[in-house]
């Protein structure tokens, strides 16, 4: 019996290493990081705009979220984070769309919040794009 709750602990701790969910395994776990970039068209297209944001916590929970707004409903966009898509957003009938990733997933949550494994390292100056938007993530306070 002891045997087998040890070789499940070791499974559930590699689990969490793999994942991140460990403070002290992956590099970027160490010190809470909160990335924002503004998201613009240019040359500007109407009037619309959006926001994007990662965060990493002290605890290594990885958070990452893109809205938009002012677009035709039903329009479909492919979001990239340094140069890889990670995700889409579909555009809903108030002109607005967003993306959620979160580390923290518990039963229940929707599984298209998961980080996609191609998720690239993000700690500033790298480019968002959202159809015809863009901004370059930079540190906020």
């Amino acid at each position: 019996m002891a045997k087998m709750r040890a070789g499940r602990l070791g499974i559930l701790a590699s689990c969490l290493v793999a994942s991140g969910m460990v403070a002290g395994s992956p590099a970027w776990a160490k010190d809470a990081t909160r990335l924002r970039a503004r998201l613009l068209a240019v040359p500007l297209a109407g009037d619309v705009s959006g926001q994007a944001e990662f965060r990493i916590d002290d605890q290594g929970r990885r958070r990452f979220s893109t809205e938009i707004e002012g677009f035709r409903p039903g329009e479909i966009f492919d979001v990239m984070a340094a140069g890889v898509i990670v995700g889409t957003i579909v555009v809903d009938g108030t002109g607005q769309g967003d993306l959620n990733f979160d580390t923290n997933f518990e039963a229940g949550d929707d599984p298209a919040t998961l980080f996609p494994a191609n998720f690239p390292a993000l700690d500033g100056g790298e480019l968002v794009q959202v159809g015809p938007l863009s901004g370059t993530l930079q540190p906020k306070d």
